[in-house]
Order: C-alpha cells, then sequence, then structure tokens
C-alpha cells in the first residue's frame, strides 16, 4: 500500500468541504455574492490542481504515455460523462448535450473540474514527450521552459479571443479553454515541486507564509473594495494563496505528523474520498431553499450575518458529506458500478 503524505490529504479534506460549503451559498440560497463562496473560490480549484500535480509522474517512452492517458481516462472522464449525464437527467431540465457545451452546461453542469484535469494530463504528456526530445530529464529546467512557452500559447488565444478575433464557440468554451489556461501553472507547479521537493523545501517557510499571506489579504482587499475581476489578478491571488498554504504545511509538516487527534484523522478520510464526494454532492445539495438567505442576509447584500452563515452553511455542508460518504460505501460494493461513477 502507497504511503500517503498526510498534509496533502487534509488540505484536499479541507478544500473539499470549501467547495461543498460554496457550492451550498449558491444552489441553496442562491447568494452568489457570499463571502465565503468569494474566499474559497479563490483558491480551492487551483489548490486541488496543485495537489494532483504532485502525483503526476514522468513516463519514460510515448508507450508508457499512452497508457497513462487511457488510464487517466478512465479515472476521470468515465465519471464525468457517466455523472455528469446522470445529474442531467435527474437534476436537471437541460439536454444531454448540455454536459459538452459549456454555456448551456454552466461549466459543464459543475463537472468541469475531470474535464480539465483529464486535459491537464494530456498537456503534461504533450510537454513530456518535446521535453524527451531535447533531453532525458523530466522535471529539470527543459521541462520548465517548454511548459512555459505553452502556457504563453496559451496567453497569446487568450488575448486574442478575449479581443474577438478567434470564436469562441464551440471549441473554446467546449474545451473549457479558460479554465485549462488559468490552472495549467498550478497543475506544472505541484508536478515540479514533487520531483524537486527538497530544494522547494528549503524556500518554503513560515517566513513565505507570512509574507504570502499579507501580500493576499491586501490585494483580496482591494479586489473586493474595487470590485477588480481580472483575470491576471485573480491568477496573481490565487497563486499567493496556494504558496502560503503550502509553505505553511511544509513548515508544520513534523507537527503535522505527530498530531493524534480523532478531527485530523476524519479529514484526512475525507480528503481520501475527494473525487466521490465532488462527483456525488450535486445530487444532495438542497436547492431553492430562499429562506435561508432571507435569514442570512435579511435586507440586501451589505447587510449579512457573517457568523450565521457560516455555521448554518457548515452544518448543512457536513450533512452532505455524510450522506456523500454514505454512498459511495454503497456503491463501492459493486466493482462495476464503482468504475462508472468513480472511475477505474
Amino acid at each position: 500500500m502507497k504511503q500517503r503524505i498526510e498534509w496533502v490529504d487534509i488540505l484536499k479534506g479541507i478544500a473539499i468541504f470549501l467547495v461543498v460549503f460554496g457550492h451550498v451559498e449558491v444552489y441553496s440560497e442562491n447568494h452568489l455574492d457570499g463571502f465565503f463562496y468569494r474566499l474559497q473560490d479563490v483558491f480551492c480549484m487551483p489548490l486541488f490542481f496543485f495537489l494532483s500535480g504532485l502525483f503526476a509522474k514522468p513516463q519514460d517512452d510515448v508507450k508508457d504515455s499512452i497508457l497513462c492517458i487511457k488510464k487517466k481516462f478512465l479515472q476521470l472522464m468515465i465519471p464525468f460523462i457517466v455523472c455528469g449525464s446522470f445529474y442531467l437527467f435527474i437534476m436537471s431540465n437541460k439536454p444531454w448535450w448540455a454536459l459538452f457545451w459549456y454555456p448551456h452546461g454552466q461549466g459543464h453542469s459543475g463537472y468541469w473540474f475531470l474535464l480539465v484535469l483529464f486535459e491537464l494530463y494530456l498537456l503534461f504528456t504533450l510537454c513530456q514527450i518535446i521535453t524527451r526530445k531535447l533531453t532525458r530529464d523530466l522535471s529539470g529546467k527543459t521541462f520548465f521552459v517548454v511548459t512555459l512557452i505553452i502556457e504563453l500559447v496559451f496567453s497569446v488565444i487568450y488575448i486574442l479571443s478575449q479581443k474577438g478575433i478567434f470564436i469562441k464557440e464551440p471549441w473554446y468554451t467546449a474545451v473549457s479553454f479558460g479554465r485549462l489556461y488559468y490552472n495549467f501553472p498550478f497543475f506544472i507547479a505541484g508536478y515540479l515541486y514533487m520531483r524537486n521537493q527538497d530544494k522547494i523545501s528549503l524556500i518554503l517557510s513560515k517566513q513565505i507564509y507570512y509574507i504570502s499571506s499579507i501580500f493576499f489579504v491586501c490585494l483580496y482587499v482591494l479586489s473586493n473594495k474595487y470590485e477588480i475581476d481580472i483575470f491576471s489578478f485573480q491568477w496573481i491571488l490565487a497563486l499567493l494563496a496556494v504558496i502560503a498554504i503550502v509553505s505553511l504545511c511544509c513548515s508544520c509538516e513534523d507537527s503535522i505528523s505527530r498530531a493524534n487527534n480523532n478531527y485530523k484523522y476524519k479529514i484526512e478520510y475525507i480528503g481520501r474520498h475527494t473525487l466521490e464526494i465532488y462527483v456525488l454532492h450535486y445530487f444532495f445539495i438542497p436547492r431553492n431553499m430562499n429562506y435561508l438567505r432571507d435569514i442570512i442576509v435579511p435586507n440586501n447584500l451589505m447587510d449579512v450575518n457573517i457568523i450565521l452563515e457560516l455555521i448554518i452553511n457548515s452544518c448543512i455542508a457536513c450533512a452532505i458529506i455524510g450522506v456523500t460518504m454514505c454512498c459511495a460505501f454503497l456503491i463501492r460494493e459493486n466493482t462495476y458500478v464503482k468504475n462508472l461513477f468513480f472511475g477505474k
């Protein structure tokens, strides 16, 4: 059995809780401007892509790369298609093709993460193939330069598309290009971190945590005050948040390992089953509970009871995670159904 990295499982557990928490605000309360939703929306998914990149493995040849892509297709795209289609069938009045047609599917019906993660593995494989033509080091400077060039090409495509030079439909949104371009650096950063962990760990410290946290708070307040919604500005916010979180975990890794309490083990358990929670939680989020919005936001969006919002949504999120874990346990009893819902 592979040895788990405790702080990674803890981060994944906290992140998936925040995702469910945010979706409760959106789907249950129709509260798109919720404080906690806006906060977690900045860094949760970039953090997930960084953590996914930690376990991306270099492939020795093209044959291994093809086998890796096949494996990731079974792990990610089968749940994307099956769960996404099932969700559309029983929970939405949209047609089946809404899962693939981004504008009508509202982010591929919420399952965009699986699609983008699979696309990132395709790009990752392409970067390795190009790097192998130049050198055998798949985690050194050459690999970094190759990924940087690809990201720059993406930047040009994105800028041109914003100016209307590229037609966005259907390919641009069907492949969720904006999210792919946005999260590709975080995935690669996770891969490079794991391959060069000894060197990078010397840089990441509590000092880096404090510095990046201070910059994040200042820029986040500035973003909210002046309603800055610039793509690059939001990306910098996400980068600062991920650096702060990873720096804190690296500097406290020994303390995390020595900790021995039930809360830690529960969070780790949740972190080990984020895929199951992600694909199932949409089915159990209560819809249109506008009376909660009336309680939390009694007059207008500027009058929000933050404490009450935190308590109510935390309880609902915990209940949803508990139900999804029970359902996941039942699904895993049947191998065929498990492979359909959670990938092989």
